[in-house]
């Protein structure tokens, strides 16, 4: 897909994503067809669950807000860490 990488991938037709990428033009265009409506809804679908969850989260973190920026035992919160980035990338 390296020549269409600066453009926007809903900006693209089937036939133009079919045609991107050589793993794509393995299957018929008409199966391809089906299968980009198909993860189109389902993209849809989980765009608007995300949304809910995160709409959740964020009430829920301004209900429990941190009492500072240290736990009780006077350490730092895991995501306040210096190596919260290794602790995120573990998981």
């Amino acid at each position: 897909m390296c020549q269409f990488a600066l453009l926007l991938f809903h900006q693209l037709t089937v036939a133009e994503v079919h045609a991107s990428h050589h793993l794509f033009a393995f299957h018929p265009l008409g199966d391809f067809k089906r299968y980009y409506d198909n993860m189109k809804e389902l993209t849809d679908k989980l765009k608007v669950r995300h949304e809910h969850y995160s709409d959740v989260m964020d009430r829920h973190f301004n209900v429990w807000k941190r009492a500072g920026p240290k736990t009780s035992r006077q350490e730092f919160h895991w995501n306040d860490h210096h190596a919260s980035n290794l602790l995120q990338n573990d998981v």
